[in-house]
């Protein structure tokens, strides 16, 4: 058995203890007390200073226990109800998440119901997910929809979960704490569930303008919009006899002696098929690298949703090909399915890109820092007319990181994971050859790519 197998058991009994910290802390204050009051009454004599304090002193105690037993009770009924409702299989639990978009961290809007239970009297309801390979979630309160009834057999409310990456997460156990109003006491019960949810990918908002890719397959679909193509404004050509020369840009003879006309623009009642191929293919090896497992997996994931919200917007008939199509029967909307698709994601080196690409229908293609140079060289050589769009997941590394390591080494111990990676990040071998390669696959695109963006 591994240290670390051994670690997460002995935390698993800890936090099944039906006794609090608080309950510790407050017996080792009755008896440091009680150890001042035998000294002040020792050396006196028999009277009615010493009868009155004994008497007090033993009515605080009978008041004490008396308490003490109450919380007790408070938390004892609802614990052996939940234990003989979960016996009968009647414990019914369900979860359902909304996206909480925040720039700091990763938020799900967790709704939860559960069903019997009853609240302790003036007490409270706790709760810690079990989820994936071992993970815990923190141990939590819900917050109530509306106001409920004192003694009511559900409980029902929401819980902003912060989790670290966007992907599909399984809750596959659940820990209720029925804890007394001092916190006292604190007993728990663990009920199997099979619950899953996905993280979603938010807008970077990053592209004000969505690009103009070239269209691959025939136009087949007519719309009720024109559609503006290239041409005035957009396109340049050089003055040809047959050109009206009103159309001659004087500007650009002014300064180039060229004599220079715009094309005219074409309004296209028709609409094209569009092939977005997204690669996932990791060349470098960052298996072991946990931030870029989280962030900077993040980041891309965000990047390609980014692109594909903001053309699919202008541009319907957009078909997303990924390297790991995954299909999911309960959502029937081509944008959840998109979204479903891109979060749930992974780097992967079995497919390259030579393996996914159909250059007939390239249109546009969106890589990553950790794309091969060689791979992405040759799809431009045979076809250069497309757009490219890299995502620099060192971009996504930066925020104040120099500020945290100075805290983490100098003044206390980093507990956010995400800062913690993004410190070791820093100190990383990978970090420099990342950069060199994402470096080289921005240069190449830019001299082989009809249009690049770099996000």
């Amino acid at each position: 058995m591994s240290l670390k197998s051994i670690r997460f058991k002995i935390s698993q009994l800890a936090f099944h203890l039906p006794a609090t910290v608080y309950l510790l802390f407050f017996a080792v204050c009755l008896w440091l007390g009680h150890q001042w009051l035998l000294k002040q009454t020792v050396f006196h004599e028999v009277s009615l200073y010493t009868q009155v304090v004994k008497l007090l002193v033993k009515v605080t105690t009978a008041f004490i226990l008396t308490i003490l037993v109450l919380s007790l009770v408070s938390v004892l009924v609802p614990y052996v109800l939940f234990l003989i409702a979960k016996k009968r299989g009647k414990v019914k639990v369900a979860l359902s998440n909304q996206h909480v978009q925040n720039k700091k961290q990763q938020l799900q809007k967790i709704n939860f119901k559960l069903s019997p239970i009853l609240q302790p009297v003036f007490g409270f309801l706790r709760f810690r997910f079990y989820y994936d390979d071992a993970q815990l979630s923190d141990k939590f309160s819900i917050v109530k929809d509306k106001q409920s009834k004192l003694f009511s057999w559900n409980k029902s409310g929401w819980y902003n979960w912060p989790l670290p990456s966007i992907k599909e997460y399984q809750v596959y156990k659940m820990t209720v704490y029925f804890e007394d109003f001092f916190q006292f006491f604190s007993l728990s019960v663990t009920e199997k569930i099979n619950q899953s949810f996905y993280t979603k990918p938010h807008d970077l908002n990053t592209l004000a303008t969505p690009p103009n890719p070239k269209y691959t397959n025939e136009d087949n679909v007519r719309i009720e919009e024109l559609r503006r193509v290239e041409g005035e404004y957009l396109n340049y050509k050089k003055f040809e006899s047959n050109d009206d020369v009103r159309r001659i840009v004087w500007k650009i003879y002014a300064k180039n002696k060229e004599l220079v006309v715009r094309t005219p623009e074409i309004f296209d009642p028709i609409a094209a098929e569009i092939y977005m191929y997204v690669s996932f293919y990791d060349s470098v090896g960052v298996d072991g690298l946990t931030v870029m497992q989280t962030r900077g997996l993040n980041y891309y994931k965000n990047v390609l949703w980014s692109v594909f919200k903001t053309i699919y917007t202008q541009q319907p008939q957009l078909h997303l090909i990924m390297d790991q199509p995954v299909s999911n029967e309960l959502l029937t909307d081509a944008m959840a399915k998109t979204e479903y698709n891109i979060a749930v994601s992974n780097w992967q080196t079995n497919t390259p890109l030579s393996h996914l690409i159909n250059q007939q229908k390239l249109s546009i293609l969106c890589i990553s820092s950790l794309s091969d140079i060689n791979e992405v060289e040759n799809i431009l050589s045979a076809n250069g007319n497309i757009t490219v769009v890299l995502a620099k997941l060192t971009n996504g590394m930066r925020r104040g990181w120099m500020t945290n390591w100075i805290t983490w080494l100098f003044l206390q111990e980093e507990k956010d994971k995400d800062k913690l990676h993004t410190i070791q990040w820093r100190f990383s071998t990978k970090r420099s050859r990342i950069k060199q390669n994402e470096n080289q696959l921005e240069t190449l695109c830019k001299k082989m790519a009809d249009k690049v963006i770099v996000i």
